[in-house]
């Protein structure tokens, strides 16, 4: 039996929910009574009970969790509990940082749901099971982005502005349940904003610009009709109106995602004047930029000297006397806009290139190897589904609960004991709380699909094969690799300096540390 070095039987207990959405639903609720029940089964005092609304995203922005950890380490309570692994972090420098406190014995994290103990004398291998629940959380939301992208895409799609917050002189017009009268969360279209004086910027812009007047006339002569006072004139510039003139909206498409669509939203600008704001103001749809040669794809701002100004090409031709010959030399420096290089330094274009190289063997990866990984993320996937699927039961049963209060409600409506406003009332409330869960379960039914798994599978794909496809490969395909591969690319003098992506540096990690191997008869040796 696992022995666990307790500091003492404090607990305390921190509850997580993304977002408001969620914050009046069951989540909270079904944490901390699970909690409870866990503290009552291993003899723990419940100190304190932390109720979070945030993403667990992004480190900087989790202020009430950082809180939290503050109180927990100044109190010196041995136990912290989380419903689930994902409820604690989905970004790696919480985990790690939690990990430097478990091992320093500040305290023991506990995941109630798996009744798992994280503590000081916990195996190596428990530790990368955290790590890798730790990457494939992070992998879930990266995921969830891509998911929202793709549905705003869809929107855009079938002709409709997929934002919130569509350009002056228009609104986002929410629906509205027929139901219950109220205003939905999602969906909704593009109409002209009832507020005239938004319309009249808009419409007094075109007009000026199609009789000619410069973008500074035009800002003079709005701010003296007081269309825009107060501090909106303050940030009422040249390059606003230039915007608006030249945006595709007001003629009736809208770009998203470099691309243009045909809007289904109305056009309230006189079509004479967009015709002549065109023939003043040029082409104002939107052209994807594409590498002119293959010595200008590090220099679209991607590469940045250490001084933080653009790498720019700069080619250098040279005669040979010999031969008459003209031989140009390619090559990258910085453009010294900051004037804090007091000479420029010039790196030949193959320099760069391959000082990427050892990167690339570093994250070369064998067959064996990621063979031992997958099945390694197979077993903790399985794991997760099944504490999922016991979260998609307990929901379920509650949505039945809310459907019979439904139905008694109606009964009772019709026997004549509930008066028409508190029958309203009451069933709006449950309706509220019925779409809450909803929101859940589908939430929940997503997370037992294959994304994840597919993503971790992708990188160890590219982990694989990497190595030929950069030998292999053209500037723009290596480009792209190293998009996927790496961030934060500086060029400090002659010298190139990255950090990996955390999957990368995670799998780099792991290759040099066997520690984790689940099945210590394998051989790491890269092929």
């Amino acid at each position: 039996m696992e022995t666990i070095n307790y500091k003492n039987k404090n607990a305390v207990a921190i509850l997580r929910v993304s977002s408001g959405r969620q914050k009046d639903g069951i989540s909270h609720e079904v944490q901390e009574t699970k909690c409870r029940e866990y503290c009552e089964e291993k003899g723990f005092k419940l100190i304190k009970v932390f109720v979070i609304t945030e993403s667990a995203k992004r480190s900087e922005s989790r202020k009430q969790y950082h809180e939290a950890m503050a109180f927990i380490k100044k109190q010196k309570h041995g136990n912290v509990l989380f419903y689930m692994q994902d409820r604690e972090a989905r970004n790696l420098k919480d985990v790690a940082e939690n990990e430097e406190c478990v091992l320093d014995g500040l305290f023991n994290i506990h995941y109630v749901s798996d009744r798992k103990i994280i503590h000081q004398d916990s195996p190596d291998a428990d530790f990368l099971t955290r790590d890798f629940n730790a990457v494939m959380a992070r992998h879930y939301s990266r995921n969830l982005t891509t998911r929202v992208s793709e549905a705003m895409t869809a929107k855009a799609e079938t002709g409709w502005w997929p934002n919130s917050r569509p350009p002056l002189g228009y609104i986002c017009q929410k629906a509205i349940d027929p139901l219950t009268g109220r205003v939905k969360n999602r969906g909704g279209t593009i109409a002209v904003d009832p507020n005239i004086n938004n319309r009249k910027i808009v419409l007094r812009e075109y007009e000026l610009r199609s009789k000619g007047l410069s973008y500074e006339k035009i800002r003079e002569t709005i701010l003296e009709e007081g269309l825009i006072t107060g501090k909106k004139a303050i940030q009422y510039r040249k390059n606003t109106i230039e915007r608006r003139l030249n945006n595709p909206f007001y003629r009736g498409k809208f770009l998203w995602n470099e691309k243009l669509y045909d809007g289904n939203h109305e056009i309230f600008i006189p079509k004479e004047w967009l015709k002549k704001v065109d023939e003043l103001s040029g082409q104002w749809g939107f052209t994807k930029r594409h590498f002119d040669s293959e010595y200008t794809v590090l220099t679209d701002g991607w590469l940045k000297c250490s001084c933080g100004c653009r790498v720019i090409y700069d080619p250098k031709e040279k005669k040979i006397k010999s031969t008459g010959e003209t031989k140009t030399y390619h090559y990258y420096r910085c453009t010294n806009g900051k004037r804090e290089h007091e000479k420029l330094v010039n790196i030949k274009n193959e320099n760069i290139w391959a000082q990427f190289e050892p990167m690339l063997e570093k994250i070369n990866i064998s067959d064996d190897f990621a063979e031992a990984i997958a099945d390694a993320l197979n077993a903790t996937e399985k794991k997760a589904h099944r504490a999922t699927e016991a979260q998609i039961a307990e929901f379920k049963a509650r949505e039945q609960e809310l459907q019979g209060h439904e139905d008694k409600l109606f009964d009772l409506r019709l026997q004549g004991n509930v008066g028409q406003a508190d029958f309203e009332k009451q069933l709006a409330r449950i309706r509220s709380n019925r779409e809450g869960l909803t929101d859940q379960l589908e939430t929940l039914q997503k997370g037992l699909t294959s994304a994840v798994m597919e993503t971790a599978k992708t990188v160890l794909e590219l982990g694989k094969s990497a190595k030929s496809l950069w030998k292999d490969g053209a500037p723009e395909e290596r480009r792209n690799l190293l998009d996927k591969l790496l961030s934060n690319p500086i060029l400090d003098g002659l010298n190139i300096q990255f950090n990996l992506k955390k999957p990368f540096a995670v799998l780099v990690e792991m290759k040099e540390n066997d520690k984790w191997c689940p099945r210590p008869d394998l051989n790491w040796h890269v092929r």
